[in-house]
């Protein structure tokens, strides 16, 4: 009778077990999070109804809108389903010429991120190298026209 009694038992433990075996990855993983947050102007420090805000996973687009009257935003989190933990997650806001972006590679870390719109000026890189190099030409080209000069006298 013993051994009926324990090997009904061990076969119950094993078969509730292993039942519950998929549930514990479930179980252990971050439930993910929506993200909301405000968007303010740096230069007024007021919130900025009517701005986009973009939100990407590893640079896929999953969620886009625009703010509240009160600046607010709101990303549900079904919308948040396709991030990867230790993923890239990326909150673009923008109206007119002003632009704010978050980034981060640790999801569910924050769940409220606020965002500032200042002015950007973007400056082509070559326009920086262009001017080096026309101004080396100059000084090269005046260091010529002094030494040609010098042994003309």
């Amino acid at each position: 009778m013993k051994k009926i009694v324990t090997g009904t038992f061990v076969a119950i433990f094993l078969a509730l077990g292993l039942t519950l075996i998929p549930a514990i990855p479930a179980l252990a993983a971050d439930p993910v999070l929506g993200i909301s947050g405000t968007v303010t102007d740096k230069d007024t420090v007021k919130p900025v109804a009517g701005a986009n805000v973009q939100v990407s996973c590893d640079g896929t687009l999953v969620f886009s809108s625009t703010t509240d009257s009160d600046g607010t935003y709101s990303v549900p989190a079904d919308s948040l389903v396709k991030c990867q933990v230790g993923g890239d997650l990326t909150i673009t806001a923008s109206k007119d010429d002003k632009s704010d972006v978050y980034t981060s590679t640790s999801m569910g870390d924050v769940n409220i991120i606020d965002l500032t719109l200042k002015e950007h000026i973007n400056v082509p890189e070559y326009s920086w190298l262009g001017a080096i190099f026309a101004g080396s030409i100059a000084i090269g080209a005046a260091m010529f026209i002094r030494r040609r000069t010098a042994n003309i006298v």
